[in-house]
């Protein structure tokens, strides 16, 4: 049995923050047997973009803090770390409150910018290499600071996702563009680059959760838990479990139950701390989204998919012309007029939705698919 520890958390005072984070180690008998004096550990927040922590876009400060506070006591060296979507680490650690919380404790903050290779960590994995940050290799652990979120293209972010920002910057695009094409590939993709990775512990921030048009521009919703464990796939499982999402309905899930991981389903799982159905959230609001793979001949299926495949939507009212969607697109397929407006060529997007994860002022939406529509309609 996989373990995960569940602990209801009502708000992020720290005292409280402090001392559930703790409770979640000590299920697993204590920081001590992960962490020693002297090592390096590299702990990698969520750090999309730089907004204010109220805004729940990353990793709450406190939680940061609370890590800190355990590994500074054993005498461990500490490194916060990320490739944000968009600006740099330093920098959405200083808007988000991450910084200044830690100032007390002796820790370096860093951009990941250098790529060294590591290879699979499993025989029969599909990706054999990576390009991660130079800092997650020299670290002697690695610890997983994720947010709970919805997310336009994964379905939820967790902690299986948030490992993706181990990989450096500018590789993003050209992972996006190699495996976005296809949802289950990619999560494919981010589930063996973390299981190449391996951090030593995980724990999702859930607290305060994004629906609706997460990453970056849902609305907060209180769930009021931080999820902790070893296994990131079964600590997702159990995130997605108490907001009465199947592991099957959304992609990293679906894939480890496909690939047959430990903790990829709740028969797997052993809950401490508390219980699933101590959580009671109800209608937690997805993207509008839903890659179908058609298993059919290739000319049926680029018929058929601008009926399948959600599409990018754009508020007009709410764009500054940024040029944040233009510069990161991985497919180029967005056309970009200053001042006037942006469209999208959808034969060549890639329904990664890069472009609405980073808007930083949610002028790019997702709009359902046909397919996607009278899906809904039978459910009702």
């Amino acid at each position: 049995m996989e373990k995960v520890a569940l602990i209801k958390t009502a708000g992020y005072g720290r005292e409280e923050i402090s001392k559930n984070v703790e409770k979640i180690f000590n299920y697993f008998g204590g920081a001590g047997n992960f962490f020693k004096k002297g090592e390096l550990v590299l702990i990698k927040p969520n750090l999309l973009f730089a907004r204010s922590a109220s805004e729940h876009v990353t990793t709450h400060p406190e939680v940061v803090y609370a890590l800190c506070s355990i590994l500074s006591d054993i005498g461990c060296k500490i490194i916060i770390g990320d490739s944000p979507g968009f600006g740099n680490a330093v920098t959405v650690a200083k808007k988000c409150g991450i910084y200044d919380a830690v100032s007390k404790f002796n820790v370096e903050f860093v951009n990941f910018e250098k790529s060294v290779e590591i290879k699979a960590g499993r025989e029969n994995a599909i990706f054999k290499k990576f390009e991660v940050a130079d800092e997650i290799v020299k670290a002697d652990k690695v610890v997983n600071l994720a947010k709970l979120k919805s997310h336009a293209q994964m379905v939820l972010t967790m902690s299986v996702k948030n490992m993706f920002g181990a990989v450096v910057g500018l590789l993003k695009p050209q992972w996006h563009f190699k495996a976005g094409v296809d949802a289950d590939f990619f999560a494919r993709m981010l589930i063996e680059l973390n299981l190449a990775i391996k951090p030593a512990f995980s724990i999702i921030d859930a607290v305060t959760a994004m629906e609706g048009n997460g990453p970056a521009n849902g609305k907060p919703r209180e769930v009021g838990a931080l999820i902790g464990g070893t296994n990131c796939v079964a600590i997702d499982t159990i995130a997605a479990a108490i907001l009465k999402i199947n592991s099957g309905d959304f992609y990293t899930g679906r894939c480890a139950q496909k690939m047959k991981l430990p903790g990829a389903t709740l028969a797997d799982i052993q809950v401490e701390g508390g219980c699933v159905s101590d959580f009671k959230i109800d209608k937690f609001e997805l993207p509008n989204i839903m890659h179908i793979q058609w298993p059919i001949f290739d000319f049926l299926r680029r018929a058929l998919r601008r009926f399948s495949v959600p599409s990018p939507v754009y508020k007009k009212n709410s764009c500054r012309f940024c040029r944040i969607c233009f510069d990161i697109c991985p497919a180029r397929a967005i056309n970009y007029k200053k001042d006037v407006a942006i469209t999208f060529d959808l034969k060549k997007c890639i329904r990664c939705f890069c472009c609405q994860e980073l808007c930083p002022h949610g002028a790019i939406s997702v709009k359902k698919s046909a397919f996607d529509k009278i899906r809904g309609f039978f459910k009702k």
